[in-house]
């Protein structure tokens, strides 16, 4: 099990839980993202992501790259993920 913070500012407060699935993503499918990547991130578009390297791309410190390892992690494979600037609906 994997859990994310529960508190990412002051008077907002999130509870994540997530659990591996035994019969794993079905093939074919994955999840899509978007987030804030990193600082130094100068990448476009989607990414398909299979492993936590190809994340890190994105930074180590990045909400994208936790997300990516959180999703990873519980066996969902690919995980596709779109940097977000200020606009997230456009990113996903």
């Amino acid at each position: 099990m994997i859990k994310r913070p529960d508190s990412m500012r002051p008077g907002v407060f999130i509870h994540t839980s997530v659990r591996p699935y035994a019969g794993g993503c079905p093939a074919g499918r994955g999840v899509a993202v978007a987030a804030r990547a990193g600082a130094g991130y100068s990448g476009s578009g989607v990414a398909e992501l299979y492993t936590l390297a190809d994340a890190a791309a994105f930074g180590t410190e990045s909400v994208l790259y936790g997300m990516a390892q959180t999703l990873l992690a519980a066996g969902v494979v690919p995980v596709y993920a779109a940097a977000a600037g200020e606009d997230y609906a456009a990113a996903l």
